[in-house]
């Protein structure tokens, strides 16, 4: 289970046209398998949890929904970000490209830490210890790329910037991981 932000359809579409012309879109239209994610299932994890049973499922729910529900009267919403720039986790077979933010992104950062501790509060500790990076996965393509393609598509991210959107709801998610994965919406909670 994860807590997440979904880029709005527009933003979704014009980054969709931007990797069809990478090598990573390309690739995966001559049905090389370079794991590109399914766009309707691009996100930014905001928290991560991992397993989690049904009683687990209720509480982080209350931990999300205080969040979303005290978020507005405390701040002024979340300014609009742009998915713009990207980079790379990893090397070789371990090669993950995404899309990156830009934007007020010290305001989603506080956003996501009081998410992570009212988890916390609930017991659902779900940080790693690593600092938040704001990021959407495009494609877990391992060594599936040349390190020249990768090099390439990694030129062309630098210079990608999409248009704005605004954060506007908070989505409690479930992935399946059996066959093809997919993403059950638990629960989403607007932050306006």
């Amino acid at each position: 289970m994860f807590v997440a932000l979904f880029p709005p359809p527009p933003a979704v579409a014009d980054l969709e046209s931007f990797v069809s012309r990478l090598n990573l879109g390309k690739a995966t239209a001559a049905g090389r398998d370079v794991r590109l994610d399914a766009p309707e299932r691009w996100h930014v994890t905001l928290a991560f949890l991992g397993e989690v049973d049904e009683a687990g499922v209720a509480a982080a729910e209350g931990a999300v929904g205080r969040v979303a529900e005290a978020w507005p009267q405390e701040h002024a919403g979340v300014p609009p970000l742009r998915l713009a720039d990207g980079g790379r986790f990893g090397t070789g077979s371990s090669t993950i490209l995404w899309a990156g933010l830009h934007g007020d992104l010290g305001r989603l950062t506080d956003l996501a830490g009081q998410i992570n501790h009212q988890l916390a509060d609930v017991g659902l500790p779900s940080s790693d210890g690593k600092p938040f990076r704001p990021h959407l996965t495009l494609a877990r393509c391992g060594d599936r790329l040349s390190s020249d393609e990768v090099a390439a598509d990694l030129a062309q991210l630098h210079q990608y910037a999409g248009p704005t959107w605004k954060v506007d709801e908070l989505v409690l998610v479930r992935s399946h991981l059996d066959g093809d994965r997919s993403y059950e919406r638990l629960r989403s909670w607007p932050l306006s």
